[in-house]
Formats: structure tokens, C-alpha cells, sequence
């Protein structure tokens, strides 16, 4: 069996292109809430057919952010597990800015997604969205990128099925270039 690490990925450009994809960037993130799953938990988690999911869970499996982990016992057969490689992932400095711009965009289309989907189904209780213009350091913005990631860990960490709301968290931290004026 092999655990999801610790251990932070610096992500190719293979990856950041299968990233660039909503289905796979859901089934990424559904590994990364509900942990190692068999396709049929991930179908479950996302509301989707199962047989939808194994092209897109093979794709990340062959650019490594998905690896099996062993198998589970199902109502009718063995299906495989599949976690994570790596729960920490970050861009690489060498990602061209065409990569950067897909996957920023897929990035927003399921947020954009995640509140119309509350929206519909319960209504959204409390959204918050902060945009904050701040001058800062180059030091300041790891600073900040650093803190951002700590709590994000931390709350993960505390976090538990049940009782608790599911709660989606998006951070963006977007150098702006100066206006002259």
C-alpha cells in the first residue's frame, strides 16, 4: 500500500495539463477530502456514473498524482483504491503561462461550479469572498503563501466527516503588475 505523502510535488507540465481538466481536477480533489477511494466511492463523492471516471483516473495515475493503493472489497466485486501521491502539490517556475492560464481558468469554472451547485440544492448559508488589494514584498507574498498553506493543513488535519460542513476554500495569491500611469 502506498500512502499519500507529505511531501510536496512540483508539478510538470503533463501534470498541470491533466490538472487543466474539471473531471480530473474534481477526482483530485474528492481524493483529497474523502482520501483513498475505490471508483465507485469517487463516482458516489461526485455525483457522477462510474464508468465516466477510469479515463480520467487512468490519465492521473500515468502522469503520477494518483497511485493504487490496494483494493476493497465492494457489494459485488474487488475494486481497486487510489489516493494521491502527493496531498501537497505547487507550480513549477518553468510552467509556461499557457499552462498557468488553463489551469487557472478550470480552477475558477469549478468554483464557479461548487456555488451554483450550493446554490441549487440548500442554498448558500454564508459566502465570504475577500479580495484585498495589498502591497507586498516579494518575502511578504511567500510569507503569506506559506501562512496560507499552514492553515489550510491545519484545519485539514482537525477536519472530520459528520456533524461538520463540507467547506471549499480557494485562495488566489495574484501578483498585479503597476499601472503607469
Amino acid at each position: 500500500m502506498v500512502p499519500s505523502t507529505g511531501k510536496k510535488v512540483v508539478l510538470n507540465e503533463a501534470q498541470v495539463a491533466a490538472l487543466a481538466n474539471p473531471l480530473r481536477s474534481n477526482l483530485i480533489l474528492a481524493l483529497r477530502t474523502g482520501g483513498p477511494s475505490s471508483v465507485s466511492k469517487l463516482a458516489l463523492s461526485l455525483s457522477l456514473d462510474p464508468k465516466i471516471l477510469y479515463y480520467p483516473l487512468r490519465k492521473l495515475i500515468e502522469v503520477g498524482l494518483v497511485v493504487q493503493t490496494g483494493s476493497d472489497r465492494s457489494a459485488k466485486r474487488i475494486e481497486a483504491v487510489y489516493a494521491l501521491a502527493s496531498n501537497r502539490m505547487e507550480l513549477s517556475k518553468s510552467t509556461s503561462l499557457e499552462s498557468r492560464q488553463k489551469l487557472m481558468r478550470t480552477t475558477l469554472r469549478c468554483v464557479e461550479q461548487e456555488i451554483f451547485a450550493a446554490q441549487k440544492s440548500e442554498g448558500i448559508q454564508e459566502l465570504s469572498i475577500i479580495r484585498v488589494p495589498i502591497w507586498l514584498t516579494k518575502e511578504d507574498q511567500k510569507e503569506l503563501i506559506q501562512d496560507i498553506d499552514e492553515l489550510a493543513n491545519k484545519y485539514q488535519a482537525r477536519s472530520q466527516q459528520g456533524e461538520n460542513d463540507l467547506v471549499m476554500w480557494t485562495s488566489l495569491v495574484v501578483p498585479i503588475p503597476k499601472r503607469v500611469s
